[in-house]
């Protein structure tokens, strides 16, 4: 679930930057290639406001509030988030960090199935531990 107070600085710079927003397809391929039903709130998101890069704006926010809910258990955490990965990136990300196909390699599987990143932070480096978008 996203929680994001949008202002009409960070429409603004969205705008300007054209990202494209997310089509039915879209939301289909990268439900079909990860096997799950994304969150509602989140299509609802990248179909409203695109696959978006945060910071831009006056403010430069970069804030994302978060919940995890799987297996009974709902926690609520809060990551910078410089951009959202289209829907491409976010498969090709996700069978990276689910891939079994390297037994010898002792850092992957390092995401349970049904979960991946939806974006980077500001450091480069994958949101983890969040549901898709």
């Amino acid at each position: 679930m996203f929680d994001f107070n949008v202002t009409d600085g960070m429409l603004q710079a969205w705008k300007e930057l054209g990202d494209p927003l997310a089509t039915a397809a879209d939301i289909a391929f990268m439900e079909s290639s990860l096997g799950i039903k994304l969150p509602a709130d989140s299509v609802a998101f990248v179909t409203r406001y695109g696959f978006v890069e945060s910071g831009r704006d006056p403010e430069r926010r970069l804030l994302f509030t978060f919940v995890i809910d799987h297996n009974g258990q709902r926690v609520t955490r809060q990551r910078e988030v410089q951009f959202l990965y289209n829907p491409a990136k976010l498969v090709r990300r996700y069978r990276f960090l689910t891939t079994t196909e390297y037994p010898d390699d002792d850092t992957r599987p390092n995401t349970p199935p049904g979960f991946a990143p939806p974006g980077s932070d500001a450091e480069y480096g994958a949101v983890s531990g969040t549901t898709p978008l």
